[in-house]
């Protein structure tokens, strides 16, 4: 018995080869030919090739398309069309979801003016001064204008994350939490989170306030708040350690007699000696010296655990064996310090030690 490949012959045609080659026993009469018919599953035509004679022949095939070219570019062209469709009709879909999830966590269209300053703040990471523009209307193709969108715009930015901090005098939709009382010229502030990124911005509204009121005062309210917050993470942060230490990097080099895995993330593990001026949690090493990995690579990854070169200083958080970051391959046993907040300026060592003292 001899395999043999069934072929087809094409003139000005494409073929698509689907689905994973088969073996089949095929019984073909001595002295006949047969036929095989390969159907166009998109076009429902169908075309037929005559196959190799014979008594029992076993014959190596695979399911295959014939598609004349144009009217395979019309079939892509078709194809693309209902995609187009299909994904507008998901973005409005998911934005409508994300818009009625926002105002359910927000508690719907609440009474802002009601809910205290402090409340506001807390909940929002886009705070700026505004006035309206036009209610019912987007900048945003992307988000069909309706009751709940006004278009405003950014008069002075008193609170944003690095990517929304350039858009002071622009104009941007804000997905309201209630359109009640909403008037073209009106100036207001108002408390807001990114929920949308294209040609221009959308936020959905938290709260807002009359913007009569001292914007000076609120600034400062936001700055102790940011403040708060960034007490709060970093006493987390020394509650998690197992040692404080602060002191300076007398000496860095890789951490050798290890099998490195194949990855683009690999953090290339360096050792770094620490030597200890004060300690402010845990207990002094009898040497005074600690010793830390830390990553080289400048991966996604990594791209925020601290680099602790020869000669920096400062006050260190270290973690013992490492399990926040990566996958386990990548785990190492010994002390660490790899989030942004585990290097401090040793200006901070009187923080650092009342956060520590109210643990």
């Amino acid at each position: 018995m001899h395999a043999k490949t069934l072929r087809l012959k094409l003139y000005k045609s494409l073929v698509f080869r689907v689905g994973r080659e088969q073996h089949e026993s095929i019984p073909v009469p001595k002295n006949e030919s047969t036929t095989w018919p390969i159907v166009n599953r998109e076009l429902g035509t169908e075309c037929k090739t005559r196959a190799h004679t014979g008594n029992s022949v076993q014959y190596r095939f695979a399911q295959v398309f014939r598609v004349p070219r144009t009217a395979m570019r019309h079939s892509l062209m078709a194809w693309a069309k209902r995609r187009q469709t299909m994904n507008k009709i998901m973005r409005i879909f998911l934005l409508a979801l994300a818009s009625l999830l926002g105002v359910a966590l927000d508690g719907g269209a609440q009474n802002t003016a009601s809910e205290s300053v402090p409340d506001l703040i807390q909940r929002s990471h886009y705070i700026f001064v505004g006035r309206v523009e036009k209610p019912q209307s987007s900048t945003m193709k992307a988000l069909p204008a309706s009751e709940r969108t006004a278009v405003v715009r950014v008069m002075k930015v008193l609170r944003a994350p690095r990517t929304l901090n350039n858009f002071t005098g622009q104009n941007i939709t804000v997905v309201l939490a209630t359109s009640a009382g909403l008037k073209p010229g009106q100036e207001l502030v108002f408390f807001t989170n990114g929920q949308l990124y294209g040609e221009s911005i959308a936020v959905q509204e938290v709260g807002r306030l009359p913007n009569g009121r001292d914007v000076t005062a609120l600034e400062q309210q936001i700055r102790t708040a940011d403040t708060q917050t960034g007490e709060r993470e970093l006493a987390a942060r020394i509650a998690k350690a197992v040692i404080v230490v602060g002191g300076q990097v007398v000496s860095s080099q890789p951490l050798g007699g290890q099998r490195k895995p194949i990855s683009e993330h690999d953090p290339q593990w360096q050792k770094a000696v620490i030597r200890v001026a004060t300690v402010i949690k845990g207990k002094m090493p009898e040497s005074r010296l600690v010793t830390v990995l830390y990553p080289k690579s400048k991966d996604v990854m990594w791209a925020g655990a601290p680099r602790l070169t020869r000669g920096v200083s400062g006050i260190f958080i270290l973690q013992r064996d490492q399990h926040e970051f990566g996958p386990p391959q990548f785990r190492v046993s010994g002390l660490t310090a790899l989030h942004p907040l585990d290097l401090q300026p040793n200006a901070r060592l009187e923080l650092m030690r009342r956060l520590t003292a109210h643990l």
